[in-house]
């Protein structure tokens, strides 16, 4: 709670966002924290970190990016989406979903293409790009340099949030198999 009361907004938000991620702590823990820190030096600042937490990042950069989004005011993405294909087989999970939009959102590090498996690694990512587009989602990428200082990447997603062709719908992705095997079956 130190850090939420003392830090950096973005570096408060991404230790929190870690914390929950990883269940060293649930929202209530922190809100009952909270509540025990009234009175105190930058409580408004620790209120507004822990109102902006979500625990589904699985990265610094992801929380970055979220935040990125917010202070932009750009519509908020799904976060960790499980997308299958037309069979009801699971093809991947990506880092944001603008469903409405037909648009995925991707973080991507340089280490996981680094070492003797980054060149499997390149080639899987291959076709799982492939894959999600064959659902007719469009997609975009980042790194680190993309969100800081930000703009650029605001206009990208801007740009492509805007840029949806209303004739060809994404496939409707669902969270589990059972459920595509269901809509399927209609």
């Amino acid at each position: 709670m130190d850090i939420a009361r003392s830090s950096d907004r973005i570096a408060a938000i991404a230790v929190g966002d870690a914390a929950l991620h990883n269940d060293l702590c649930t929202t209530t823990e922190l809100e009952d924290e909270l509540d025990l820190l009234e009175g105190m030096s930058g409580v408004a600042a620790a209120r507004r970190v822990v109102g902006s937490l979500n625990g589904k990042a699985e990265s610094v950069l992801e929380t970055r990016s979220r935040m990125t989004f917010v202070d932009a005011g750009l519509p908020m993405p799904e976060l960790q989406v499980d997308l299958f294909n037309i069979f009801g087989e699971w093809i991947a999970r990506v880092d944001f979903l603008w469903r409405k939009h037909g648009l995925v959102g991707e973080c991507d590090g340089y280490k996981k293409y680094n070492g003797e498996d980054g060149r499997d690694r390149l080639l899987y990512e291959k076709g799982r790009s492939e894959a999600i587009t064959e659902l007719n989602y469009r997609q975009i990428h980042w790194k680190w340099r993309d969100v800081d200082p930000p703009a650029r990447l605001i206009a990208r997603i801007t740009a492509m949030l805007k840029n949806v062709d209303t004739n060809e719908k994404p496939h409707p992705s669902l969270e589990t198999a059972s459920e595509t095997t269901v809509s399927n079956e209609r």
